[in-house]
C-alpha cells in the first residue's frame, strides 16, 4: 500500500468538508481542549463558511465543573456540546445542536448513534 502525501491527504480532507453541511470535531475530555483541536480543520472550515460544532467526549471520566468551564471557554467561538458516547450521555443535546446548527433541514440521524 502507499503512503499519501500530506498535501493529498489535505486535499481529501478539503474535498469532505466542502460536501459536508456541519462538521463535528470531537476532543477528548481528558486531554486540553486547547491542544486536541484541529486548528487547520478549523481555520478550512471557516473559509468554506461550514459551521462546526465542538464535541467534547468522554465526559464520564472528567469531573462534571471542569467539562462546564471548557465548554464555556470554547463556546467563545463554535457551538460546543459534551457527551459521553459509552455511556449515551449527552446525546439528545447533541442531536439538538445538530438541528439548530445543520443549514438544511430535516437532519437524518438514523443508525447515526447505534
Amino acid at each position: 500500500m502507499s503512503r499519501v502525501s500530506q498535501t493529498e491527504a489535505w486535499r481529501r480532507v478539503r474535498n469532505v468538508l466542502e460536501m459536508s453541511d456541519l462538521v463535528l470535531e470531537v476532543i477528548d475530555s481528558r486531554d486540553p481542549p486547547v491542544e486536541t483541536r484541529n486548528k487547520r480543520v478549523e481555520e478550512l472550515l471557516g473559509k468554506l463558511g461550514k459551521p462546526l460544532i465542538i464535541v467534547i467526549n468522554k465526559a464520564d471520566l472528567v469531573p462534571i465543573d471542569v467539562l462546564r468551564e471548557w465548554k464555556e471557554y470554547i463556546e467563545r467561538e463554535y457551538p460546543t456540546v459534551f457527551i459521553s458516547a459509552k455511556n449515551r450521555l449527552g446525546t439528545r443535546k447533541l442531536i439538538v445542536s445538530i438541528k439548530q446548527h445543520a443549514p438544511r433541514l430535516p437532519v437524518s440521524l438514523r443508525g447515526w448513534l447505534s
